[in-house]
């Protein structure tokens, strides 16, 4: 038990620059750390760093672990993570009140072969949000994150009209 992962909930969010917020004005994604949130994260992308002094490390240690990752992950390796999406149709607010046990949008990110480390999921998103389009959002949101694409199921696309309609693609 001590060698499971840490798994970190939360939301993500864009990042934008300027006041405005259009899908032109984003410049990134970052997620934000929330006991309540739907979105888990095992390990973040390999280009982020989210970690911070490590207990026993020296300042200088730190620094300079700091600088080196910084100087390694500054480009995003493409093809690293495939996403896989099992979509929902409506929010949980339209759903009638005699469904019993609704499933939920789910998006699963899973890290390839890397080196000597063995394929592993690294994130997963689980909800049944009122509005179905904060699923969308949260799962484009970990799709940018992690610079990848994603299998969907055949019979539930409507997060890739979102993503069209809304200029992610």
């Amino acid at each position: 038990m001590k060698e499971k992962p840490t798994i970190q909930r939360g939301y993500m969010q864009f990042v934008y620059k300027g006041a405005r917020r259009e899908r032109s004005d984003i410049t990134g994604v970052k997620f934000i750390p929330h006991a309540n949130g739907p979105v888990r994260i095992l390990e973040p992308p390999l280009w982020e760093t989210t970690e911070d002094k490590q207990p026993g490390e020296s300042i200088e240690e730190y620094e300079d672990r700091k600088k080196l990752e910084s100087e390694i992950i500054s480009t995003k390796v493409n093809n690293l993570y495939v996403a896989g999406i099992d979509g929902i149709d409506i929010g949980a607010s339209e759903t009638s009140d005699q469904t019993r046990d609704p499933s939920k949008f789910c998006t699963m990110i899973k890290r390839r072969v890397y080196g000597l480390k063995e394929p592993t999921y690294v994130a997963y998103y689980l909800d049944r949000p009122n509005d179905i389009r904060e699923a969308y959002v949260q799962s484009i949101a970990l799709l940018m994150w992690y610079n990848c694409q994603a299998n969907l199921e055949a019979t539930r696309t409507s997060v890739l009209t979102y993503a069209r309609d809304n200029k992610f693609m």
